[in-house]
């Protein structure tokens, strides 16, 4: 029994990263090219590229997005102020998205046997808060750590 856990977690991990990874693989050059063009046109039209930045960092949730990076440069293109405000709003509104998508998930979990749900929806009410913390700065895990407490309830 526990190894069928084990087989279905790594199976539901597994399934994550590659909803995660796999568009970077086919769409990557399409978006360093993108990124390349914004910062270009930069500093004509602040408010368009804020608007951009922020749709950017929403999309991580989904999408190969180097957070780090495109706050770094929402900062530098827009000010301390602005940036910051712009990578908050971002950030946030990947963290609903993901939950949104993970609270509507429930039925394409029902693969999981109901002592894995058990078992991660007991380690993410204990640990849930610790692992999002932790997470964060690490690529993949952070979006995953938002959207999987909410899949396996």
């Amino acid at each position: 029994m526990w190894q069928r856990t084990v087989r279905n977690s790594l199976l539901l991990m597994l399934i994550v990263l590659a909803v995660i990874l796999v568009p970077f693989f086919f769409f990557h050059e399409y978006i360093d090219s993108w990124t390349a063009g914004l910062l270009k046109t930069s500093g004509r039209h602040p408010a368009y590229i804020g608007l951009l930045l922020c749709i950017l960092l929403a999309s991580d949730i989904l999408l190969p997005v180097p957070s780090s990076i495109v706050s770094t440069g929402a900062g530098f293109l827009l000010g301390f102020f602005y940036g910051t405000i712009i990578s908050f709003t971002g950030m946030l509104l990947g963290c609903l998205i993901g939950y949104a998508l993970g609270k509507s998930s429930g039925k394409a979990m029902r693969w999981l046997d109901e002592e894995t749900k058990v078992r991660m929806g007991r380690f993410f009410q204990r640990s849930g808060k610790w692992a999002i913390i932790i997470a964060r700065p690490i690529p993949v895990l952070a979006e995953a750590t938002v959207f999987l407490p909410v899949s396996v309830k």
